[in-house]
């Protein structure tokens, strides 16, 4: 999705996903945070440590809501979190020019891949 939607070339690069301790994700609500990941080591660029990302990515590139959303995020700002990227953003071309910009100080429309 992310190369189709976004226009980030990744079919040239093996990814691998891995979580702390081996936690097994079924968990839609992480989609978000793995993509945002994914471009975070593809563009060779961190993302901020304060960020937070909620939501599902569907084929199409659309940011869907989860359930419990605003609980996660007022949870994540008790943990320190100061910026949260969720559905509000709609698109994950979006998302990602958003998470990058908040790290950054990026203009939103230079996703730059």
């Amino acid at each position: 999705v992310l190369e189709r939607r976004c226009g980030m070339p990744l079919s040239g690069f093996d990814v691998y996903v891995s979580t702390v301790g081996g936690i097994r994700l079924t968990e839609p609500a992480a989609d978000l945070a793995i993509a945002l990941a994914i471009a975070s080591a593809r563009r060779e660029k961190a993302l901020d440590a304060h960020l937070a990302a909620i939501g599902e990515i569907s084929l199409a590139g659309e940011i869907r809501a989860v359930s419990g959303a605003s609980q996660r995020a007022a949870e994540g700002a008790r943990l320190g979190y100061t910026t949260v990227v969720d559905a509000s953003a709609l698109h994950l071309r979006e998302a990602v020019r958003l998470a990058f910009a908040s790290a950054h100080d990026e203009k939103l429309d230079v996703p730059d891949f």
